[in-house]
């Protein structure tokens, strides 16, 4: 009989053992499986993921730090700043970066003297990658300017653009050659490619748009997606325009996101990067 328990106690404990394991490696497959949805940009399928491993283990700094980015990337700041200071807490060296983050997300929700502080911190550490430590300092200068800023308010009008330019959509980034004469945005209004939607978040992908302002009437003329090729079936969106309005930088969904150039040809026409 004795040998009998102790056999069965073997192999309840081989049982045991082996459940923990399969645990533990479904719930590796599955970060890696929201770790992978952050890079093709569907957070909110991340999130998801992430928040059923939270349930388990709230106290993983690591899982913190990712749910984190997640709800960063996503604008979902207060949430984002909730998980960092939950990795913090836990475990402060996790992740290089977090003190960066942490200061971004104090930044989001303009609490700056915070965001300073978590900076500053980021800054104290040793071999920080330039990129990283090169970003910090030029969120310290931007955080001590608005500051300056705050000091000596000045008195200004905020006009919206009507609906020659703003969509019940999102239209946003807009950039403005040196004359002023001639804008270039992004908007979700879904008029070029059929009507495709993004599915991590079912909005209209990104298109960009085009106008300018009449010499005339000093009206903006109606927006109109931008002539030629650069709108695809995926996100296309503007980051900048030359002074002279003769090249674009914009981001395309290609290769997990790519940044690109365009040039206007002779007919007004952008052509496809």
């Amino acid at each position: 009989m004795k040998k009998s328990l102790i056999i069965l106690g073997a192999i309840l404990i081989t049982l045991v053992t082996f459940n923990d394991a399969h645990a533990q490696l479904a719930d590796k497959l599955a970060m890696n499986k929201a770790n992978n949805k952050v890079k093709a940009g569907d957070y909110n399928g991340a999130i998801r993921i992430y928040r059923e491993l939270y349930d388990k283990t709230p106290e993983d700094a690591l899982l913190n730090y990712r749910m984190g980015e997640a709800y960063f990337a996503n604008k979902e700041f207060e949430n984002a700043l909730e998980h960092f200071q939950k990795t913090e807490k836990v475990n402060p060296l996790v992740e290089k970066e977090l003190y960066l983050n942490l200061g971004k997300a104090y930044n989001q929700l303009a609490k700056l003297d915070s965001a300073l502080a978590k900076y500053k911190e980021f800054l104290k550490q040793e071999k920080l990658q330039e990129f990283y430590y090169n970003e910090a300092n030029e969120l310290i200068n931007k955080i001590n300017t608005a500051n300056e800023l705050m000091k000596n308010p000045v008195d200004v009008t905020v006009k919206n653009m009507d609906v020659a330019i703003n969509s019940k959509y999102d239209d946003y980034h807009p950039s403005f050659t040196a004359d002023g004469k001639f804008m270039v945005f992004t908007s979700r209004r879904g008029e070029v490619k059929g009507e495709n939607r993004d599915p991590s978040d079912q909005g209209y992908f990104e298109d960009i748009y085009t106008t300018f302002l009449n010499d005339t009437t000093k009206e903006w003329a109606r927006a109109v997606p931008a002539p030629g090729g650069v709108n695809s079936e995926g996100h296309d969106a503007n980051l900048s325009i030359s002074p002279d309005g003769t090249i674009m930088y914009l981001y395309v969904n290609e290769n997990g996101g790519d940044i690109f150039y365009s040039k206007k040809g002779s007919t007004e026409r952008w052509s496809r990067p």
